[in-house]
């Protein structure tokens, strides 16, 4: 239902004409069938989380990851690229804010970041640090 060409991108780059570019789709897709019925798209709505929840989990590992993660709106709001460059700002390469403090001058975690989720529906952002040993 979903893996069919009406449902299905195809993205080409390099050195190759339009012409050359159409003539190899057509050679390698072309027998494939059209889905034949409708795309059949979630409708539940998951409930609002009220308050904060935490959870523990014990393995065998040395060092403790940290995670957390909060709720987001839609890709596609304002809100939701005002909080995907926060994540960039505070977690994206080693010149990053959470690095240079957590990672770099506290030495408190081996590796930090953060990223979000890009969802039609509202979704999460996530931000993590694996511990450093002591900390």
């Amino acid at each position: 239902m979903y893996y069919v060409p009406n449902n299905a991108v195809l993205s080409i780059a390099g050195d190759i004409t339009i012409k050359e570019a159409k003539e190899l789709v057509k050679k390698y897709f072309d027998e494939i069938p059209r889905g034949s019925g409708p795309i059949l798209r979630p409708t539940s709505v998951e409930p609002i989380n009220p308050g904060e929840v935490r959870d523990s989990i014990k393995v065998k590992d040395q060092l403790p990851l940290v995670v957390q993660a909060y709720h987001i709106p839609a890709q596609g709001t304002k809100d939701f690229y005002a909080i995907d460059m926060l994540n960039k700002l505070l977690a994206d390469g080693s010149s990053s804010r959470l690095n240079r403090a957590i990672v770099e001058e506290k030495e408190l975690a081996l590796f930090s970041s953060a990223f979000t989720y890009e969802t039609e529906d509202p979704g999460l952002t996530m931000a993590f640090s694996l511990a450093n040993m002591g900390s």
